[in-house]
């Protein structure tokens, strides 16, 4: 075979290959052309794209997705100037109702996002599509790039945990900071119907991303980087492109406390006053903007609508803060106005989780302290200064802002209550089975089995049972005496007290003359000096011993209004508030409501209607 023959047939097998090739690229073509749908939907709510497409003269119409959801109509061959028009990208396509629609995923790049570097980006994964990486980086630059000033590592296999990169922000599918157990992911996620699978449940660990329809929580973020619970391999190629978009934006939202603050507002927001126009509200002692946004813009939709003065708030990072009397109202975090902060805290407070888990100061015992369910005294007003017992900021994201949102409520309802007794009790009857009743509703509930309102003796009863189930907590035993005698120091600062003792596994408070109002004539009477005997187990009674007088009243004597001949209360639901108190090593709250019981009083009881029997005060007494 002659040289000229061979250059003729290798020539001719490349044209076969080439055409063949040809073919079936062109065969691939006609099959997209014939699968691409009528019309695109645009998912939006803003009447600003919709300008956007007029003013470029495009044709659109406005409609509904399957599912309900507003948005914009494009037909096919205007889907690429319509995302022009709307300085969008188009990120990924969701089949909604067969060749009929479509709906295109769009993010929209920051405008001062750099132009596309893959170098940036890095994508790792073990599998060989080569298609992957590249729509994942432009996935992650439209959305993320000039927003999020940092490099980006992608991690696709399931299973990363750590993120080691210095100057990166990672994301990872598949993936927990902390191995907990898994919850099957919904069938319908930031609208896009998903095949179910296994996901990692919320570790609390980092700050949540969670999905506005569903309140399902996709993932969780810190300031290295975002994990993504789904498994990205186990959905199809378009679904975890819409996915990854979404959630990325979600994610900026949930970063971002001038988007995610107007979401607390009307979340939270319910029932509250309009706040003052033109308080003002100073802060000092905060780390970076991001916090100083969140708790300045919660102060101003959830306290000042209570406080009538200026705001001062400080982060007192852990230090303790006197309480001050200049005419301002005073927010200190991560404070008391004594003692050290030693205090375990839950996981949970006030419903939301608990990111920031260090120990936490425990109540002074100088004002009212703000109490969780479990018993966990969280807060604690001093006049005009609410003293938080933990920072409670870690990430700024919108988790912690509803926390603090929750937090103000609760403090500035408790403002009001003692606005409207103003000049009359601090503590009353009814606020000590409050606290119970809160205590006892995170394990009973409020009501019995038959839903009537539960008994005296049902509470006390179920306070024990829980106590005795389910509290880990120190014993006051195990505690060196040197240990308790610098705890019970702090204890010599609670409103009333003299002096503290620990004696024989009890602790012994001495109070100075203690007082009660007579609520059917306004009157204030004086009880006398207490020794307060409060012991460290179930062993023994809580008692109160009249150190100045003792009153004949109706052939019986009393010690106090509501506290027999033998030192023992007749409120028996008051005494079940001890063991709960002791066992968390709260020992200011516990003195603070045994003086408390003497302070308040039931009119309607046989005893408590002896009030007006005990000497009435004289001059100005406190």
């Amino acid at each position: 075979m002659t040289w000229q023959m061979i250059i003729y047939l290798s020539a001719a097998a490349a044209g076969a290959s080439l055409l063949g090739f040809g073919g079936w690229k062109g065969w691939q073509l006609l099959k997209a052309y014939l699968a691409r749908p009528k019309k695109y939907f645009i998912r939006t709510h803003e009447e600003a794209h919709a300008k956007a497409l007029r003013d470029a003269g495009l044709d659109f119409e406005t409609g509904q997705a399957p599912d309900g959801s507003q948005g914009l109509i494009v037909k096919y061959d205007r889907l690429n100037d319509s995302v022009a028009a709307l300085s969008a990208s188009h990120t990924a396509s969701l089949m909604l109702d067969g060749n009929k629609l479509h709906e295109a995923v769009l993010a929209f790049p920051h405008e001062n996002a750099n132009a596309f570097n893959p170098t940036r980006i890095g994508v790792w994964f073990a599998r060989r599509d080569k298609k992957v990486a590249a729509r994942v980086q432009k996935v992650v630059h439209n959305v993320l790039a000039g927003r999020i000033n940092l490099n980006f590592a992608v991690s696709l296999d399931p299973g990363v945990r750590t993120m080691r990169e210095r100057g990166y922000f990672h994301i990872c599918f598949g993936s927990t900071p902390k191995t907990t157990e898994k919850q099957t992911l919904p069938a319908r996620l930031f609208d896009i119907e998903l095949e179910p699978q296994q996901v990692w449940r919320f570790t609390g660990l980092s700050a949540p991303v969670t999905d506005p329809a569903s309140g399902h929580i996709v993932g969780e973020f810190s300031k290295e980087g975002l994990h993504i619970y789904a498994d990205f391999w186990q959905m199809g190629e378009e679904q975890r492109l819409a996915l990854l978009t979404r959630v990325l934006q979600r994610l900026l939202v949930e970063r971002d406390p001038a988007a995610f603050l107007k979401e607390v507002v009307e979340e939270e927001g319910e029932g509250i006053p309009k706040p003052a126009a033109r308080q003002s509200i100073a802060d000092e002692g905060f780390a970076d903007a991001e916090e100083r946004a969140v708790v300045r813009a919660t102060l101003h939709a959830f306290l000042s609508p209570f406080v009538r003065e200026e705001i001062h708030v400080k982060n007192c990072q852990g230090i303790t803060q006197p309480p001050l009397d200049d005419g301002m109202f005073h927010v200190f975090f991560n404070s008391s106005a004594g003692g050290r902060p030693n205090e375990p805290v839950p996981a949970k407070m006030l419903g939301c989780d608990l990111i920031r888990r260090d120990k936490a100061f425990g109540p002074s015992g100088l004002g009212v302290p703000l109490f969780e369910k479990d018993g966990f005294v969280y807060a604690e007003l001093v006049g005009s200064n609410l003293y938080i017992h933990q920072h409670l900021l870690t990430h700024s994201s919108k988790s912690e802002a509803k926390l603090l949102a929750r937090l103000f409520v609760k403090v500035g309802q408790l403002i009001e209550k003692q606005q409207s007794r103003r000049g009359g009790p601090r503590f009353t009857e009814q606020d000590l089975q409050d606290e119970l009743a809160l205590i006892l509703s995170s394990t009973t509930g409020a009501t019995s089995k038959k839903g009537e309102p539960v008994s005296d003796a049902e509470l006390s009863k179920a306070l024990r049972d829980s106590l005795n189930a389910d509290l880990e907590v120190y014993r006051l035993e195990h505690s060196g005496s040197e240990e308790l005698g610098r705890e019970f120091d702090e204890l010599c600062r609670v409103y009333k007290v003299l002096s503290v003792q620990v004696k024989q596994r009890t602790i012994v408070v001495t109070t100075d003359m203690l007082y009660c109002v007579d609520p059917r004539s306004g009157k204030r009477h004086e009880i006398g000096e207490f020794k307060i005997t409060i012991p460290m187990d179930n062993s023994t009674q809580v008692t109160w011993m009249n150190q100045t007088r003792t009153m004949r009243i109706d052939g019986r004597t009393m010690h106090a209004p509501h506290v027999s001949a033998h030192g023992h209360a007749c409120f028996g639901n008051t005494q079940d508030l001890f063991p709960m108190l002791i066992k968390k090593r709260e020992f200011a709250s516990a003195v603070q409501v045994a003086i408390a019981f003497i302070e308040s009083v039931n009119v309607s009881d046989n005893w408590g209607r002896g009030i007006s029997q005990w000497p009435e005060a004289i001059g100005n007494v406190t």
